[in-house]
């Protein structure tokens, strides 16, 4: 019986070549928008998920209370999250990043494009990147350490184990490598070829940065127990601040509370000052997501009006069934059938149209 009517169904389709063809076109051209639009929706809603504790990860921002104006910030200054972790033993973790722009050199090649930060040594412990060399809880510890990616790696020595190697910061400061970590994957608000212990500002400048409660430069990120409410600690903020700053801080004229912002949002709702990485828009994605929607629909809307449009001509054909022994249960699955073997030549069409696409795609999207 099936054979039979995937005899049919390929005879119908060669019969009515023209009209085969507009169907699995409409269907296959929907299908494949759909696809490219849903590969880009997921991808911006994929951001910085692959941490293993993505969801128990906040990043510490600032309302800044001006006499004018109210700015929302997304550094903090370099006590902050010391203080917070010394203030709410309830935070498992914090870690501080500061980016910079300095050469970085190996023997006589420099690198002045190197994506550069300064990180606690908690950055390794908070985030999952993947660990390839060296010791995740010590990387990061001792003064003119750094950490590589492994694209980076590859790039300043080529085929050479890079660990325990020597480098020059500026041509000032000389950093050894204690570990390669994988390149950091396209999903992730941070970016960065070499982080560089945290420890070597203290050991540089005695400190006189890091204790400096009004130089708002710094990205502070904490880590919190499973389960544990937010909204707990934004209670207990605003005496922390009271007791670190003083109880009169608001007098003054310029002040600030802090947020935290979850680590997952980041990408989507980056409506902050000094905001790092890629940004994208939460209001891109719902109209994305309704366009793809409103293609597919309309693609089947199409499909269904020429299936309709046809069906006068195919009257007789039926009827000339049901004469001769046909019941109604058979006739619909036969037509079924065909619906579905349209569909799925569309979606074979579709996979190969989204092959071709990709890399303008992703040229145009900016993606990967």
């Amino acid at each position: 019986m099936l054979q039979n009517y995937l005899k049919v169904a390929f005879r119908t389709f060669l019969k009515n070549r023209s009209f085969s063809l507009i169907n699995i076109a409409g269907l296959a051209i929907g299908i494949s928008t759909c696809i490219l639009i849903s590969l880009f929706v997921l991808d911006e809603l994929s951001f910085d998920r692959f941490h293993a504790n993505a969801d128990r990860i906040y990043r510490v921002t600032e309302l800044l209370h001006l006499p004018t104006e109210i700015r929302h910030q997304t550094v903090t200054s370099p006590p902050m999250a010391p203080a917070l972790q010394r203030g709410f033993p309830e935070i498992v973790k914090t870690a501080r990043l500061s980016f910079s722009s300095r050469t970085i050199s190996y023997k006589d090649a420099k690198f002045p494009d190197t994506k550069m930060m300064y990180a606690d040594s908690a950055l390794l412990q908070i985030f999952s990147f993947a660990m390839i060399e060296g010791d995740r809880d010590k990387a990061l510890t001792e003064p003119y350490s750094v950490v590589l990616t492994e694209r980076a790696a590859k790039k300043y020595f080529g085929n050479e184990d890079p660990l325990n190697k020597i480098m020059a910061l500026s041509d000032t400061l000389t950093l050894t490598v204690t570990g390669v970590i994988q390149n950091i994957p396209a999903n992730s608000h941070l970016q960065f070829d070499a982080a560089i212990s945290r420890a070597t500002i203290t050991a540089f400048l005695k400190g006189q940065v890091e204790d400096n409660w009004f130089n708002n430069g710094t990205y502070s990120y904490i880590l919190l127990p499973e389960g544990y409410n937010i909204t707990d600690l934004d209670a207990k903020i605003p005496a922390f601040l009271d007791k670190e700053m003083g109880a009169d801080r608001k007098t003054t004229g310029i002040w600030y509370d802090l947020l935290f912002q979850p680590l997952t949002s980041i990408h989507l709702h980056a409506t902050s000052m000094y905001d790092i990485g890629a940004k994208g828009n939460i209001k891109y994605v719902y109209t994305f997501t309704l366009i793809a929607a409103l293609v597919l629909l309309i693609a089947c809307a199409n499909y269904i009006n020429l299936a309709t449009a046809k069906s006068v001509n195919r009257a007789k054909e039926l009827g000339m069934r049901k004469v001769v022994g046909a019941r109604k249960n058979q006739l619909a699955v036969q037509l079924l059938g065909e619906s579905c073997m349209i569909t799925l030549f569309a979606f074979v069409v579709a996979i190969a149209l989204v092959s071709a696409a990709l890399p303008s795609f992703n040229l145009l999207t900016e993606k990967h």
